[in-house]
C-alpha cells in the first residue's frame, strides 16, 4: 500500500473535507476551499503535477464518463468536459505541493508530530522489552 494512501485520515483530523454525494470524490473548487487557496492555485498545481495526481486518484474529462453516468443530472452534463474530481489521496498530494496554505502547513505539522509520537512509542516498546527479559 502506498504510504500516502495510509495518511489520508490526517485530512479529517486537521479540517473537515466536504465530499461529493458519492462519499469519495471532491471537485477542484472543493479542494481550493479545503486548503483555503484560490481555484487558480489548485489549477496551477494540476497543470504542473498531472501525472502524479492522476496516479493518486484525480480524474478529468473523458475519464469522468462512469461518474457522469452515476450522477445523471442534466444540470451537470455541460460542465463535465472541464471538470476534475479527486480522491482523498490526490487531495493530500495537493496539500504536499501547496506552499501558501495554512491548512496544508497544519497537515504537515500533524504528520511530523505523528512520526515523533511513533518513534517514542517504538523506543518505549524496545526499552520495555529489554527491561522485561
Amino acid at each position: 500500500m502506498n504510504e500516502l494512501a495510509r495518511k489520508v485520515e490526517v485530512l479529517e483530523k486537521v479540517k473537515a473535507l466536504t465530499l461529493l454525494p458519492d462519499g469519495v470524490h471532491v471537485t477542484t473548487q472543493m479542494v481550493a476551499d479545503y486548503y483555503e487557496v484560490s481555484f487558480k492555485a489548485i489549477r496551477s498545481i494540476i497543470m504542473r503535477h498531472r501525472e502524479e495526481l492522476e496516479s493518486d486518484g484525480m480524474n478529468r474529462g473523458q475519464e469522468l464518463k462512469e461518474y457522469k453516468d452515476k450522477i445523471q443530472q442534466e444540470s451537470f452534463r455541460n460542465v463535465f468536459a472541464h471538470l476534475s474530481i479527486f480522491q482523498r489521496r490526490a487531495v493530500l498530494r495537493i496539500g504536499m505541493l501547496l506552499r501558501d496554505s495554512e491548512v496544508a502547513k497544519a497537515i504537515e505539522r500533524w504528520e511530523i508530530l505523528a512520526r515523533k509520537i511513533l518513534r517514542v512509542f517504538v523506543m518505549f516498546l524496545c526499552m520495555y522489552s529489554i527491561l522485561n527479559r
